[in-house]
């Protein structure tokens, strides 16, 4: 589904007597720690609304490392340069909205922000000062409100309490932009609490906001809590390979080998580009050897400096077996009742001398846990660690590190050419 995430930094900050989303969290300004969230858990489409200290925000939005220093109270916050061309603070540049009527309450910032956002399947509504939600939190409520009814308001709940963001359905933006009554957003949802989504989470971030100096405070004690174990800044980028030659008619693709099409070439530079945004510092690139996938970290390896490629077989996409590169209506026509078999049961279903899900998923984390326990775990400054491979793959790499899963094992919002963002749990690392 196509999201817009809609931040909302427009207000006074009167009650904390500093302005809210310039406070330093961790070295970073709150709002900008809350949109490289918002990224990192794949939404694009991001509005700033702005009201009070409009420039400043923007100012600091658009800001590139190097450029200067934010300390948090409106000073730009210090961040080491550590590579060679300047990236934006926050990836990618988010749009920013000046709300004019800001001053008549909150309201006014969210109606702004959703005129903005017409056209999406559905709104994530933030208050930039509830900076600490994961987004483990924000993928997980929007997979839940994909697999249930997408019609509905959506929100996730830490120990019983509504936390953020709102997820709001695209049917509602036309209410919310006519209504005049009492409550503002609260009084149009209030119509719809008893149908709404509630996604039980464990990200307390997600509850806790800071309105006040003691809120703040509490918000600075949590993250140092959450983060006391960080051995390394390591990061994992998982990319699926641009879009490969087209066959005349559908085939089971597999680990048959064929070769990028131009418009895959060119996905594959915009994933490139998305690298240098994200400051990636990988020492070294593992790649499926398949040709659309080594082609793909070929182009990756060339922007960021001639970064070396390593061809990992183990990373090939999932094996169809006696299947792999047949048209998929011939298959139809000569097996249709394993044709049926599969589309009932698709992460268990072996094609003929060919995998299934769990199998691919064994072989893909078993290798990607020993690079890492070989290559990462005891080096004090490993880099991001990079796997360029196929959907099947990029997915089981996604369920190990997240802990999702889902009834296909695939996750549709890996297309071709993209790149997802994870941290490294603290788990990977265990006792050093």
């Amino acid at each position: 589904m196509d999201y817009t995430a809609i931040v909302i930094a427009a207000g006074l900050s009167s009650r904390m007597g500093e302005f809210k989303p310039l406070l330093n969290i961790g070295g970073k300004p709150a709002l900008i720690r809350l949109l490289d969230t918002i990224h990192s858990a794949g939404i694009e489409k991001i509005i700033v609304v702005t009201g009070h200290e409009s420039e400043l925000i923007e100012e600091v939005v658009n800001k590139t490392e190097g450029d200067g220093e934010h300390s948090g109270d409106g000073s730009l916050c210090v961040r080491a340069r550590t590579q060679r061309e300047p990236s934006p603070l926050c990836s990618p540049s988010p749009s920013v909205l000046f709300n004019a009527d800001y001053e008549s309450g909150m309201f006014s910032s969210v109606q702004a922000g959703i005129r903005r956002a017409e056209g999406s399947d559905a709104a994530l509504l933030f208050p930039a000062d509830v900076p600490l939600v994961t987004a483990d939190t924000i993928r997980g409520l929007t997979a839940a409100y994909e697999q249930s009814d997408p019609s509905r308001f959506a929100v996730p709940v830490f120990e019983g309490k509504n936390g953020h963001p709102l997820l709001i359905p695209q049917k509602c933006y036309d209410e919310i932009l006519g209504y005049t009554g009492e409550g503002g957003l609260k009084g149009v949802r209030g119509k719809y609490d008893a149908e709404m989504l509630k996604w039980t989470v464990t990200d307390r971030g997600c509850v806790l906001d800071m309105d006040t100096p003691d809120d703040y405070e509490q918000i600075l004690e949590y993250y140092k809590m959450r983060n006391k174990f960080e051995p390394s800044s390591t990061r994992v980028f998982l990319v699926r390979h641009g879009k490969s030659a087209r066959h005349e008619s559908p085939i089971y693709l597999g680990q048959h080998d064929v070769p990028l099409s131009d418009h895959g070439r060119h996905e594959a530079a915009k994933a490139a580009e998305k690298f240098v945004k994200r400051g990636a510092r990988p020492k070294r690139i593992y790649s499926s050897d398949l040709c659309r996938a080594s082609e793909t970290a070929e182009i990756i390896a060339e922007r960021l400096g001639g970064v070396p490629v390593i061809l990992d077989k183990l990373f090939r996409e999932m094996s169809m077996g006696s299947w792999d590169g047949e048209l998929i209506e011939d298959i139809k026509k000569k097996f249709p009742g394993e044709y049926e078999k599969r589309g009932d049961d698709i992460r268990n279903y072996r094609t003929p001398g060919g995998e299934n899900f769990y199998d691919l998923h064994g072989r893909v984390t078993r290798e990607f846990h020993r690079i890492f326990a070989e290559d990462f775990r005891d080096l004090e400054e490993p880099g991001d660690l990079v796997i360029v491979a196929h959907l099947g793959v990029v997915s089981s790499l996604y369920e190990e590190l997240t802990g999702e899963g889902n009834a296909t094992g695939y996750w549709p919002h890996f297309k071709t050419g993209s790149v997802t963002v994870l941290d490294t749990p603290d788990w990977l690392w265990g006792d050093r």
